[in-house]
């Protein structure tokens, strides 16, 4: 069986289509991107900043089994979270 690991610092609600709560995931613990605050440049003399984010941190070490029959190591999961960022920052 498939377990649901909330990594986010709050609780994560499931709502039916009828707006019911019918289950809540606990905080597990936190992943996060590291961040940089970097200069974007100026305009009329107002300086800009952006955020870079790089690498993940936080993710558990064990193994985690997948919706599919195949078991993944943390490196693989790393690198998948990686790709789908590098995506959507584009």
């Amino acid at each position: 069986m498939m377990k649901i690991i909330n990594l986010t610092p709050h609780p994560i609600n499931l709502i039916d289509e009828n707006g019911r709560q019918i289950r809540v995931f606990e905080s597990e613990g936190i992943v996060r991107l590291k961040a940089e605050t970097v200069s974007a440049g100026k305009i009329d003399g107002i300086a800009l900043t952006t955020t870079k984010f790089g690498e993940v941190e936080g993710l558990p070490g064990e193994v985690w089994e997948c919706a599919d029959p195949v078991d993944y190591d943390i490196d693989t999961i790393k690198s998948e979270i990686e790709k789908e960022i590098k995506s959507v920052r584009k």
